[in-house]
């Protein structure tokens, strides 16, 4: 699984969060079925 790091690199690598994208966000963040502090941070920056 990527890091979110690396995961944010790719998605704001265009400036546009297409469908897709949006698809492998939510299975990375919620891949344990909860969001924790890392993950919320990351949603807000």
């Amino acid at each position: 699984m990527k890091s979110l790091a690396q995961l944010k690199k790719e998605l704001l690598a265009d400036g546009v969060i297409d469908a897709s994208e949006v698809k492998e966000l939510e299975v990375a963040l919620y891949a344990d079925g909860k969001i924790d502090t890392e993950e919320a941070e990351f949603l807000l920056i």
